[in-house]
């Protein structure tokens, strides 16, 4: 064989060799790559069941309540005070009447006004509550992921399959149970207020 064929024979086997023993590149990164640890959460579950929710609305719902007695009792002295007029209309100069009907219009819209305000109000204490729930789930799911290793807490309404292994929901809502059992509305509407 002559030489150069020879030469060219040798390069070929040397390039061959050094490409079969040289890692792929993409092989390399799939060895070094773990699947990642993935766990889900059913979060509409949690604040489903937990306690401190529960007493979140009870709460509201006492307040709620309440408000309503208040409200009732504002409507009886406005029909009490409208009859009264209507009473002394027949009494009562024009100008006079005009006037004392204003004043009962006037406050009518301030109760309604009161009213829309005690629902903004409440709205936004509840609001401000389910946050704090929030708040704890974020940091239980955290340290849980701390704990087990986890790249990724994924929510279940996210996913459409998933296995039961990996679902940590009832061990999030027992921690949470446990660590936030109840909200105080009270002491968030006094932050609210500082």
């Amino acid at each position: 064989m002559p030489r150069s064929l020879r030469l060219c024979a040798i390069a070929a086997l040397v390039a061959a060799g050094t490409a079969a023993a040289s890692p792929d590149p993409a092989a390399a990164q799939t060895d070094e790559m773990t699947s990642p640890t993935i766990a889900v959460l059913d979060a509409q579950k949690i604040m489903e069941q937990s306690k401190a929710v529960q007493s979140i609305q009870d709460q509201i719902s006492e307040r709620r309540s309440s408000y309503q007695n208040q409200l009732s009792q504002k409507e009886q002295q406005i029909r009490k005070a409208n009859q009264q007029l209507q009473q002394q209309r027949s009494v009562l100069s024009s100008e006079a009447y005009q006037q004392k009907k204003k004043k009962l219009e006037q406050r009518i819209q301030q109760i309604q006004g009161d009213v829309q305000s005690r629902k903004k109000g409440l709205q936004q204490l509840y609001n401000r509550a389910m946050n704090r729930v929030k708040e704890k789930l974020v940091q239980i799911t955290s340290k849980m992921a701390e704990e087990k290793n986890l790249d990724m807490v994924v929510n279940k309404s996210a996913v459409l399959l998933v296995r039961r292994q990996m679902e940590i929901t009832q061990a999030a809502l027992e921690k949470l149970n446990n660590q936030l059992k109840t909200v105080d509305l009270d002491k968030i509407e006094k932050s609210k207020q500082q």
